[in-house]
């Protein structure tokens, strides 16, 4: 009999996770103090925005952000989303950070000034057979 109620008690927690829809916390509305946002988020212009290091840049366009891109789906500044958009010539593309390499192989050209940490421009010739960064 234990078992059977065991059984009813597991498909009845399975049907209620399949009930549940998170709900997006990114764009919701706030205003301080009465509704502020939750931690990790900041109000910005009226909507809850993922912050990084306390810092979030609402934006629509790349021209709203002075120092970087805008990240259209969050509608927050960053760094980069390409490595051409990066002084170094390399974007740590998950985290959107512009940085500085290390070594040839971190570079789209093939070729790091490891003094600089400032990836070459690629040239005609390593352009097309030069290894491709993965960050």
């Amino acid at each position: 009999m234990t078992m059977v109620r065991h059984m009813m008690v597991l498909a009845t927690l399975l049907a209620m996770t399949g009930c549940y829809e998170p709900v997006s916390i990114e764009g919701a509305a706030c205003a301080a103090p009465d509704h502020p946002c939750p931690e990790g988020y900041l109000c910005v212009q009226g909507a809850c925005y993922r912050s990084s290091g306390g810092v979030a840049v609402a934006c629509i366009e790349d021209v709203d952000c002075p120092a970087g891109v805008c990240l259209r789906e969050s509608h927050v500044c960053v760094g980069c989303m390409t490595h051409g958009q990066c002084v170094s010539g390399l974007c740590n593309i998950p985290t959107h950070i512009c940085v500085g390499c290390k070594a040839d192989y971190q570079c789209p050209s093939g070729a790091c000034e490891v003094e600089t940490g400032i990836c070459t421009p690629p040239t005609e010739e390593n352009a097309t057979s030069g290894p491709s960064a993965s960050n």
